[in-house]
């Protein structure tokens, strides 16, 4: 386990199979360097989950606090998750809302748990691949 800037981590080339990005790009001044160092460090064919509040988030019951917490720099829409991804890797999926969220409004009663425990909130989410060459 180790902590690194995320845009100069210091891996090698071509280093991970998978690597999971969740609330990470919104807190960056530039998202593009760390999609960047992202790429070059993925094995090719490696994948990438990535998971950040979206904009709408202002309006959510839970949400609104993206707005009031001075260390998000950038929200992000769908199209514009696509867009920063897009450069570099080849999209697989693209989804509003959380793979979390997904699962759990089938329990009885979700709303009331995800409102407690605050993840009723709108992310948007993507499944990107490193192309092989």
């Amino acid at each position: 386990f180790s902590i690194r800037r995320v845009e100069d981590t210091k891996f090698r080339n071509n280093f991970f199979d998978a690597i999971f990005c969740f609330h990470v790009v919104e807190h960056l001044e530039m998202p593009e360097q760390c999609i960047d160092e992202f790429h070059r460090i993925l094995k090719p064919g490696g994948l990438l989950l990535i998971e950040t509040p979206h904009w709408v988030s202002a309006i959510t019951p839970v949400g609104y606090k993206f707005y009031s917490d001075p260390t998000h720099k950038k929200p992000f829409s769908k199209k514009s998750l696509r867009a920063l991804l897009e450069r570099k890797f080849l999209v697989k999926q693209l989804k509003f809302d959380s793979p979390v969220y997904f699962y759990l409004k089938r329990m009885s009663g979700y709303r009331k748990f995800l409102d407690a425990v605050g993840l009723y909130r709108t992310v948007v989410w993507a499944e990107a691949e490193k192309a092989i060459k």
